[in-house]
């Protein structure tokens, strides 16, 4: 066993629990999806996102958007900030927070399957919620859904 492994018994019904350390530093939470695979001789399992390449699809969105609008854009995705075209600086617990008042910024979720995969921070526009339902649309209706 590696030093950030632990030894679990598994339940009549095959199930494990997973530490509370390890669930806090990959910020697994309940109802998140989970991918469980076999590696050679050992089970995976993996945090798993509801859009395959959720970063890349986000950035590239976003750049087509900053490309055609004044805006102020920034997203993350759970962990990091993926997007900052102003490059202001923002620290991403103040965004899961919510403490971003003094950055004149809307603030909304990117919401798939019920998960909150993202945040989606919009400055220097009159229609910041227009624009957000649209991203979320299009995250939702224009990309792979894998759970």
């Amino acid at each position: 066993m590696n030093n950030n492994g632990s030894i679990k018994r598994i339940d009549e019904l095959g199930r494990i629990v997973i530490p509370k350390d390890m669930r806090k530093r990959l910020s697994i939470k309940a109802n998140d999806s989970l991918e469980v695979s076999i590696d050679n001789n050992a089970i995976k399992i993996s945090k798993s996102k509801a859009i395959n390449n959720f970063d890349e699809f986000v950035i590239k969105l976003l750049k087509v958007i900053d490309k055609n609008f004044n805006y102020t854009l920034i997203a993350t995705n759970r962990d990091n900030i993926i997007f900052n075209n102003r490059n202001i600086d923002i620290d991403i617990k103040n965004i899961f927070s919510g403490n971003i008042e003094s950055y004149d910024l809307s603030c909304k979720p990117i919401i798939i399957d019920s998960n909150i995969e993202g945040f989606i921070l919009l400055g220097n526009s009159i229609c910041n919620e227009e624009i957000i339902k649209i991203i979320n649309s299009i995250l939702m209706n224009f990309s792979e859904i894998t759970c």
